[in-house]
């Protein structure tokens, strides 16, 4: 019973390899957004000032674009992360430790 069990974890490696990388580009898409809406944002107050011209309102319409884009990549990819990646993750453990323990 302990042979089977091994070969089927080496079978299983391939398989979660393929899942690791969808995972690691939503990990780097997440925490590139998160760092685009804090320099969106250290951007948008070093430049906000009275009597603004208009190069200077342009470049804030152009952070402020960045921020929502970046915003909505971060909410996105974050929900993706929490419940595609990290459930199939837990639940692969889960069946994994049953099998291990009742089987």
């Amino acid at each position: 019973a302990l042979i089977p069990s091994a070969l089927a974890l080496f079978t299983a490696l391939p398989a979660e390899a393929a899942g690791a990388v969808p995972s690691a580009l939503w990990a780097y898409a997440h925490y590139v957004s998160i760092l685009l809406v804090m320099a969106s944002l250290v951007g948008q107050r070093v430049l906000v000032k009275a009597g603004m011209s208009d190069e200077e309102e342009n470049t804030l319409q152009l952070f402020d674009i960045i921020y929502g884009v970046s915003a909505l990549i971060l909410v996105i990819s974050g929900y993706y992360r929490v419940t595609e990646v990290r459930l199939k993750q837990t639940i692969e453990a889960l069946r994994t430790a049953v099998d291990f323990y009742l089987w």
